[in-house]
This record gives structure tokens, sequence and C-alpha cells, in this order.
């Protein structure tokens, strides 16, 4: 067993930092920061670049960890870059080392000193290599389904530009939308009858029934605020890059109910509630919450009710909308075969994970 101080050095202060505003969509050298994305961003840039790889970045903020071995700039806040005070470090199995770590989440505040409490399983070299094959090829198929289902959605994002892309009738959400209902955000104890949705479980555009947390025992949900299989719900407040993720419910969990930060959109008769999710969640459509959406606190962003039912959408005949919508079910029931193979990979990973590391 080793300490993290008897494994890492941070170098953070020999790399260059570049300020959002001069990331590029293209250039001869990556970014990387403290976002879920491996690459922030390029930059043609020359002088400062970190060339000491393979190293290991962790997101202060966002307490992500990501494993670097190309030469690299890095974000202006919140990256801390580490490398091995050991010799021939096997950097494969730090950065799998460094994932399995359970640090807690304290909001948008610096994690990096429950990092560095960390004790660490130091086995030889050869157990770190046979341990990091195994983890590389569950990894491999885990991103290669993730990359079928980034198709699948591709797919249905062409089908709407496809179906819709002539359309020059513009209404207000509100055409759509009657109300936005949101509920209550209420810790609970370890074994509670009812459950409360987290934000995450639509901030990725996709409902991951999953993602929730116990209610107090005490506290008595409105039924309005029950959340059913065909709801939209949509993410009212989130950091800047999720606020307005929406997402359709397929499936809801047993006995859950709306968060605070959550809203359940009351449509009306002119709505299919398969096509306003995929509406909501069209890049022009979450430009226009962009741009009403005001700050809170750190990097959260907030949209009130009146302007997101103000924004200007496509109007589209029900009947259209119910033809996209029956094209996306089918979609689905493809997405849905490749999830469970999914939550298979990740369930044997991260049982090994626990296993080699817990």
């Amino acid at each position: 067993m080793l300490s993290f101080n008897e494994i890492f050095a941070d170098s953070t202060k020999h790399c260059k930092k570049i300020k959002t505003d001069e990331y590029h969509e293209t250039g001869k050298n990556m970014i990387v920061d403290q976002g879920q994305s491996e690459i922030a961003g390029y930059t043609d840039l020359e002088e400062g670049l970190f060339s000491d790889v393979p190293a290991i970045i962790f997101g202060d903020h966002t307490r992500i960890i990501k494993y670097v071995d190309k030469p690299f700039f890095i974000g202006a806040d919140g990256v801390k870059v580490l490398k091995s005070k050991l010799e021939k470090a096997n950097y494969r199995y730090l950065y799998y080392a460094l994932k399995n770590v359970k640090i807690p989440n304290t909001g948008y505040n610096r994690h990096f000193k429950w990092l560095k409490e960390t004790i660490f399983n130091y086995p030889n070299s050869d157990r770190q290599q046979e341990i990091v094959l195994i983890l590389d090829k569950l990894q491999s198929i885990i991103t290669h389904i993730r990359t079928q289902l980034e198709k699948l959605d591709l797919l249905v994002k062409s089908r709407f530009v496809e179906m819709f892309k002539d359309v020059k009738d513009f209404v207000p959400l509100s055409f759509y939308i009657n109300s936005l209902l949101a509920g209550k955000s209420l810790a609970g104890e370890e074994s509670c009858k009812n459950k409360v949705l987290k934000t995450e479980a639509v901030s990725y555009n996709y409902f991951d029934n999953s993602q929730v947390k116990n209610l107090p025992n005490k506290y008595i949900p409105l039924e309005e605020h029950r959340v059913n299989d065909g709801d939209v719900i949509i993410s009212r407040m989130n950091t800047s890059e999720l606020v307005g993720a929406a997402a359709y419910v397929w499936e809801a969990p047993a006995n859950t109910f709306l968060p605070d930060r959550l809203w359940k959109a009351n449509l009306n008769e002119e709505a299919n509630p398969i096509f306003i999710w995929q509406l909501l969640i069209q890049q022009t459509t979450k430009d226009e919450m962009k741009k009403i959406a005001s700050g809170t606190s750190g990097s959260m962003k907030n949209i009130s009710k009146s302007g997101l039912l103000g924004i200007k959408v496509i109007k589209i005949a029900f009947d259209a909308q119910t033809q996209f919508a029956n094209f996306v079910k089918q979609v689905d029931q493809s997405k849905s075969i490749l999830q469970q193979e999914l939550t298979q990979t990740q369930t044997l990973f991260n049982s090994l994970m626990q296993e080699y590391f817990g």
C-alpha cells in the first residue's frame, strides 16, 4: 500500500493554461480541461505545451479523471496535472486506481484535498499489467457500445432535420406546453418509501431512471409531482453546459417525485411528448435556452418559466409529430438492447474495479 504523496507529484505549475474563449475546434495541439469531454478544444500555440506524457488529469471541481498520452495544454480553471514519482510507473494502472477513489461531492468546490488522503493498492508490475489488460478490454467494449448509441442518437437528429428543415412557421414553446411544474428536493433517511429524481436523471438529454435519492418518510409529496411514464422532464437549473437539458420518461421508477431543479411539462393536445422532447434538445432550441439563462452561483444557471415558454420553435402538425415519434420509438428499441449490454459490461467493470482497488 502506498499513499497518494508517495506515488504522485502535482505538475500543474509546469502547464500553460488556455482560457475558454481561446479554444478552437481545430488546431495543432489539444486542450484538456475538467469537463466531460476528453478533449475540450484545440490551439495552434506551441510555447508552453506540456509534453511529459503520459500524465493524469484531475478535475478539482468535477472530480473527473483523465488519462492523457499526447502533448497538451490545460483549461484555465480547476485542472490538476499528476505525474508519478515512481520509476517506470504504469500510468494506465494509476489511472484506474484514481478512478476508483470515492471522493465526496461537495458541489462546485475544490476536491483535491480528498484525493491526497487516499491510500492505494500497489502490486508488482506484472500484476499491474494483467489488471490493465483486463480493464482496458472492458473499457474498449463500453466505448464501442457508447459509440453505437451515439450513432443512433445522430440518426434521430438527422431524421428530425430531414422531416422539418423546410418549416418556416414559428410559435412560442407555450403553443405546446401549458405549464411547467417543479417539486421539492429533500434529503431522506437510508430506507424510504418515496424517491426524488436527481438533476442527473435528465442532464444528458436521455432519462436515467437510476438517478434517484430518498425523500424523508415524514414528507408527503403531492401526487401532481409524481414522475410517470410519458412525462417530459426539463432541467431548469444546472451548469451552464447542461441547463435546459430535457428527457422523455420511457420508464418511471416507482414512487418517484420531482425535485425543485426539474420541471415536468404539462402538454396540450397539440403536442406529442416524444416530439417535444426531441424539439427541446435540438441545438437551435438549446442555443435559445442559453441566451435566456441567468447566473446564480458559481457556474450554475437558471431558466425562468416565462423565458422557456417564450422561446420560438417550429410549428408542426400533430400527425407529423406522431410520425416522427414512431420513428424515435423504433430507434429506441435498438438502443434498449445496446443499453442492456452496456449495463452488464459496466457492472462487470465496476465489480472488478472494486476487487482490484477497493
